[in-house]
């Protein structure tokens, strides 16, 4: 029910800010300042639930906007805002933790001259208090030159906010998960 009030469709909020306009103007063709009102209201209300759901995030986008964030560290190695948006307890290929996790995508950039990533495409899904983010990335390094990959994010909701709880390879890309695992995996 969140989900309807904070991600309304723009066509329900037009539908409901028409009818505000069709009342304003059928009452004061009648000559009515109680129906005038009822529809400047209903247009306003309608202006106000639409500005609000713009201002506020649902998890599905406070996790999608984090998710994008983090590929953009990655591509500007920037490891301590990498380092910033991932929880102590996320797991990335046998990296545990945020500190773990920055470490390790600064070693294996240097390793493989990491350039840059790129998201090509993006879906994300809520199912109750689990939200998937799949991306599918392309990035550019030294060896391979090029090639895409993609990934799961595991987010949780918790009452004291977003868990980003794993990042996983999924099937889809150049490469394949098993791939990516033996490239990227924690040795340690």
């Amino acid at each position: 029910m969140n989900e309807f009030f904070l991600s309304p469709s723009l066509w329900i909020v037009l539908l409901i800010a028409a009818a505000g306009v069709v009342t304003f103007v059928i009452a004061n063709a009648r000559l009515s300042t109680a129906g005038r009102w009822a529809g400047v209201g209903i247009t306003v209300l309608a202006m106000a639930w639409y500005g609000t759901a713009y201002m506020i995030d649902t998890p599905l986008e406070a996790s999608v906007k984090r998710t994008r964030a983090i590929i953009a560290a990655v591509s500007e190695q920037d490891w301590n805002k990498m380092q910033s948006l991932m929880n102590n307890n996320t797991t990335v290929l046998g990296f545990k933790g945020a500190r773990d996790i920055a470490d390790g995508a600064r070693e294996r950039s240097t390793q493989f001259g990491l350039k840059r990533v790129i998201i090509l495409s993006l879906d994300s899904n809520q199912a109750g208090l689990n939200i998937d983010v799949a991306l599918s990335a392309f990035s550019e390094q030294n060896m391979p030159p090029q090639i895409r990959t993609s990934w799961l994010f595991k987010y949780e909701v918790r009452e004291d906010g977003i868990l980003l709880a794993n990042i996983n390879p999924i099937l889809g890309g150049d490469i394949g998960a098993d791939e990516i695992q033996k490239r990227l995996k924690n040795v340690k």
